[in-house]
């Protein structure tokens, strides 16, 4: 059993890299000719999976995998003037939960999530018993964030690529 283990949080390490990097972009002067160009170069990279580029709020959003890529590198291909900083990182998982019988569970397992530092975003599908958590990785760690769950309810965490799903028992 310690062997499947094992195996399990291996696989789920080589699998689920892909972050979520916010940056700061200095030097776009206008909305679509500054923003297409940076588009066009976030295009080119190779391991980019998703991004958005804000020119409101000065933001590029860049959803990739770290084996594949790197934030640094990403910085770097950006040409003059446009300057990027790396603001937050941030790290989605879903896990199913067991354990959860009525909306009285929902509210309990909420209740314990509310007010979490460094966690951005949850939701808890009682129909499908999903969780979902997004949590800055500078501000938290995926543990500190499990660990507020009530220990009646066992977590396995979902782990997907692109051939067939994996689950990790994680509580």
């Amino acid at each position: 059993m310690k062997k499947i283990l094992c195996v399990l949080l291996l696989i789920s390490t080589v699998f689920c890299a892909s972050t979520n990097k916010i940056y700061n972009i200095k030097g776009m002067m206008c909305g679509v000719g500054c923003a297409n160009k940076v588009s066009s170069i976030l295009k080119s990279l190779e391991g980019v999976e998703e991004f958005s580029v804000d020119f409101e709020s000065s933001t590029v959003e860049v959803l990739f995998d770290d084996n594949n890529l790197t934030s640094e590198k990403v910085v770097t291909s950006m040409s003059s003037p446009y300057k990027l900083t790396l603001i937050k990182e941030t790290i989605s998982k879903q896990y199913a939960v067991g354990g959860i019988t009525c909306m009285g569970c929902v509210d309990n397992i909420n209740n314990s999530l509310v007010d979490t530092k460094g966690l951005e975003n949850y939701s808890l599908d009682f129909k499908e018993n999903l969780l979902s958590i997004e949590y800055d990785i500078k501000q938290t760690n995926v543990q500190e964030v499990l660990d507020r769950i009530p220990d009646k309810f066992k977590l396995t965490e979902i782990v997907s690529n692109l051939d067939d799903d994996t689950e990790e028992e994680s509580n």
